[in-house]
């Protein structure tokens, strides 16, 4: 009876290991997968352009919103597999009370999100990447997983590495090249009008040589490479404090080749913040290694030292750029603008916050009128936090700082099992004392190091790592139109030569993993004492390329993609697996032991109440997020898909009709229409899945816009279906200008046609343009349309010193111009020509009409 109890419970165990070997397996493919694609929000949908598609590895919504609901999933299958036993062991993770306070203060932000898509989006992403986190406290419960999700960490270094090498030796010189030759065909493949500031600033970042590996920008590559170039270095001194084999030799060599290759790659990419980061991390990590006497003997002292050092450097920083308007250099002079903006937001949402993905929008409210740039993010982590999330959210990030620097700098506590296994070592070291068994089973339970896993087990596990990866790529992969030919060199390129890459540095950096298996307590005497000293320096290592990536997003936003930000969480978690479970002769090396368990066998009722929690939770995400968001991205792709099919040239809305090429029969120009009518129907359904995404009706009132100025703007239900969608539009994004600027173009449009409505339609066009103007003050564009505006409907509305507002709006546009181009003189004194942001022809025009206006003002 007691061996049949005995083996159920075995099996049990085994269930178990199985089921977090596959989650594990699953975490490893998440980490590497997504430092592999770029996620974003998708610019813009495009209305022309060639129906030809290639897009590699370009995630959108739904990439973000699938890797957040799986992560979620993978946590609730843990809990549940795990409350079926009765109890399970809980690593504590210092992650449970800020994941409270984000969580609080995601639906706070939510919900005073002006776009509420992009907030609900962004708080998915962060909330599953603290689970991820959580989770993997859980699952790395032995030296050999923990070595595993490192290779992974450093394999993925490595091809990215290797990509940010192709782009410099390849990729840039090609697209430098197709760019001096036929500018306005790569401008217009990023939806850039040729001619246009923003033009110009592309321009410069092709002669630039940004370079950005898998992710969008060098700043974002290079905050990853402070990630993984640790995590390797880690991987690397580990493994050598033991004795090692000729293969474990050459897998050493192999770590620092990728050491090297990574390190090359980071100062390739030219990103002064992430070399910095990176030798401040390395500097550190020397710091506390050699003075960690010090440090473990002052521990509370130093702490609050470094409290009081960040303190006056945050007052420092601010003190110098309020007294000179400005920071050195001029990277750091654009960021003091940022940061500007994002202090006069967070004294208008202080609570609140302005939700996630929404600062951009905000920004324009307070953006200064010479500000280069107008930016998604205020380059600060700090700032974002507060700006975006409210102020719990910022609670919630120191509370988890310091509670993890605590946590990892307390003194580890040593139970009676730990003693017990350092004192069979010893006496397995005593000459004079009984032998013990030799056989491999008794060895293991003696022993609990012994176990290391086969060569065979690596290699699966690593292919299974990178089928994942593999099929996350290829699944958020675009290849609509592309010729067999063509789509198997792509395939060739960009998919094998990097799955290639990341096999072989994973095989090669794990081989130092045989070491595990083999190693011996060297505890001389007095053992429950030297076992109580933690060598840590995989926890050091890790924790100072911690440190050196904040640092870095202090001045920059890596964290908050989701490649980098997932790397960022997974290697916390790492970093609190390796610190959970004590040493014993190595920093990697361990018992299986938790902190705590929470015994529910008992209590049904509790475990019960657990699971439900957790399956509700992940029920009302799965149905009122992830599903309806899938589903509205999908039809929003369909209707983009028919509108370049549709085969068709359109100038700017409000200007000019728009016209089909090609065949201009009238069956022709039936079929056009009935393709964007289509379109225009699946946007609409899209709209209507998801009733927080402003995207759909966006795209919807642009074809309908079409549709009603093809028809001689004589078309009262195309009138009546733009005019929807664009209120639409600003209900769902009530802080963006764009909804009232094209609400302002198309009553104006309607005005043009002259008739009885004319005037009705005049003061809404101007009406929803002074709204516009409120939400982006500084707009010159829009500042000289408002003027012309009163200019043209002044007098037939009959408004009252019409020509003064005309002549403040004229004078601010171009006041806000020179503003801009005397900031270019300090900021690039040999800058010869100055970049407008005003087109000439348009400056010329509003100098014009301002000096009749002083004339006949006078």
């Amino acid at each position: 009876m007691t061996a049949q109890l005995q083996q159920n419970e075995s099996a049990e165990k085994l269930w178990i290991r199985l089921v977090d070997m596959v989650l594990l397996i699953f975490c490893a493919v998440v980490i590497a997968g997504r430092c592999q694609i770029n996620e974003a929000f998708p610019f813009n949908r495009m209305l022309t352009g060639s129906a030809v598609n290639v897009d590699i590895a370009q995630g959108e919504t739904v990439s973000m919103v699938v890797f957040s609901g799986l992560i979620w999933l993978a946590g609730l299958v843990w809990l549940l597999s795990h409350l079926s036993q009765g109890s399970f062991g809980w690593c504590k993770t210092s992650l449970v009370i800020p994941l409270v306070l984000f969580s609080v203060a995601a639906v706070i932000s939510t919900m005073a999100a002006s776009n509420q898509h992009k907030a609900l989006v962004s708080s998915c992403v962060l909330l599953s990447q603290m689970i991820l986190a959580m989770l993997l406290v859980q699952l790395l419960n032995s030296p050999a997983k923990q070595r595993l999700l490192l290779c992974v960490v450093v394999a993925t270094g490595v091809t990215v590495a290797y990509r940010c090498l192709e782009q410099f030796i390849y990729d840039m010189p090609a697209m430098m090249e197709d760019f001096a030759r036929n500018p306005n065909a790569v401008l217009a493949t990023q939806g850039i009008e040729p001619g246009s500031y923003e033009a110009a600033n592309f321009a410069g970042r092709i002669a630039s040589g940004d370079i950005g590996g898998f992710f969008a920008i060098s700043n974002t590559v290079a905050a990853f490479f402070i990630l993984s170039i640790m995590a390797s270095v880690a991987l690397l001194l580990d493994g050598f404090k033991r004795k090692m084999t000729q293969w474990q030799w050459l897998s050493a060599f192999a770590l620092v080749v990728f050491i090297l290759l990574q390190i090359a790659a980071l100062f390739i990419i030219r990103s002064k913040g992430g070399i910095v980061g990176c030798l401040f991390a390395m500097g550190l990590m020397g710091l506390l290694w050699f003075g960690r006497k010090f440090f473990c003997k002052h521990r509370n002292v130093v702490i609050a030292g470094v409290v009081v050092l960040i303190a006056l450097t945050i007052t420092t920083i601010a003190m110098y750029g309020s007294k000179y308007g400005r920071l050195p250099t001029l990277s750091m002079w654009v960021r003091w603008q940022y940061w500007q903006g994002a202090a006069q937001m967070i004294a208008d949402h202080w609570f609140t916050g302005v939700g996630g993905e929404n600062f951009a929008t905000y920004y324009r409210h307070y953006v200064d009128a010479a500000a280069p740039e107008v930016v998604a993010d205020p380059h600060c982590f700090f700032l974002a936090l507060w700006s975006q999330w409210g102020l719990l959210a910022l609670i919630g990030l120191v509370v988890a700082i310091l509670a993890i620097c605590f946590r990892l700098t307390r003194r580890p506590q040593v139970d009676s099992t730990i003693r017990k296994w350092a004192a069979t070592d010893l006496a397995n070291q005593q000459p004079n004392l009984p032998s013990k068994p030799k056989s491999a089973s008794s060895a293991i339970q003696m022993n609990p190091f012994a176990w290391a896993p086969s060569p065979l087990i690596i290699t699966v596990w690593a292919v299974l790592v990178l089928i994942g990866i593999v099929l996350i790529r290829l699944g958020v992969s675009e290849f609509a139109g592309v010729s067999e030919i063509d789509r198997r060199s792509v395939f060739i390129i960009s998919f094998a030569m990097p799955a290639a890459i990341w096999l072989g540095a994973f095989l090669m950096s794990s081989i130092i993993l045989g070491t595990l298996g083999g190693i011996q307590s060297t505890i001389p005497s007095h053992a429950e004492s030297k076992v109580q000293i933690h060598s840590g320096i995989a926890i050091l290592i890790l924790s100072c390329g911690i440190l050196g990536f904040l640092l870095h997003n202090c001045i920059d936003f890596a964290i908050f993609h989701p490649g980098v930000g997932t790397l960022f969480f997974a290697l916390i978690g790492v970093v609190l697996a390796i610190r959970q479970t004590r040493p014993l002769g190595s920093s990697l090396s361990h018992p299986n032991q938790h902190d705590s368990a929470l015994q529910l066998g008992n209590k049904p009722l509790a475990r019960w109440l657990m699971a439900l929690a957790g399956v509700l939770i992940f029920v009302v995400l799965l149905i009122k997020i992830v599903v309806p968001i899938c589903r509205s991205q999908n039809q929003l792709g369909q209707a983009e898909i028919l509108v370049r099919q549709s085969n068709f040239r359109a100038e700017s809305a409000g200007k000019s009709s728009a016209y089909p090429i090609g065949d201009s029969s009238a069956e022709y120009e039936t079929r056009w229409v009935q393709i964007l009518e289509k379109a225009r129907d699946q946007a609409n359904l899209a709209a209507e899945t998801d009733s927080l995404n402003p995207e759909p009706t966006y795209f919807c009132s642009k074809i309908s816009m079409l549709l009603w100025l093809n028809s001689n703007c004589n078309n009262q239900s195309y009138f009546e279906q733009t005019r929807k969608a664009l209120e639409e539009l600003i209900k769902r994004n009530r802080a963006d200008h764009n909804g009232y600027k094209f609400l302002s173009e198309f009553y104006l449009s309607a005005a043009g046609k002259g008739g009885d409505e004319e005037k009705n339609y005049a003061q809404k066009a101007l009406t929803n343009s002074r709204k516009a103007l409120e939400r982006y003050p500084v707009k010159s564009e829009m500042l000289i349309s408002h003027a012309d505006l009163l200019i043209t409907y002044g007098p037939l509305l009959q408004l009252e010193n019409w020509r003064e507002q005309a002549i403040e709006c004229l004078q601010k546009a171009l006041d806000n111009e020179e503003a801009f181009l005397q900031l270019q003189r300090q900021m690039y004194p040999q800058r010869q020509p100055l970049i407008p942001r005003l087109s000439p022809e348009i400056k010329k025009l509003a100098q014009q009409q301002l000096l009749n206006l002083q004339k006949e003002n006078f």
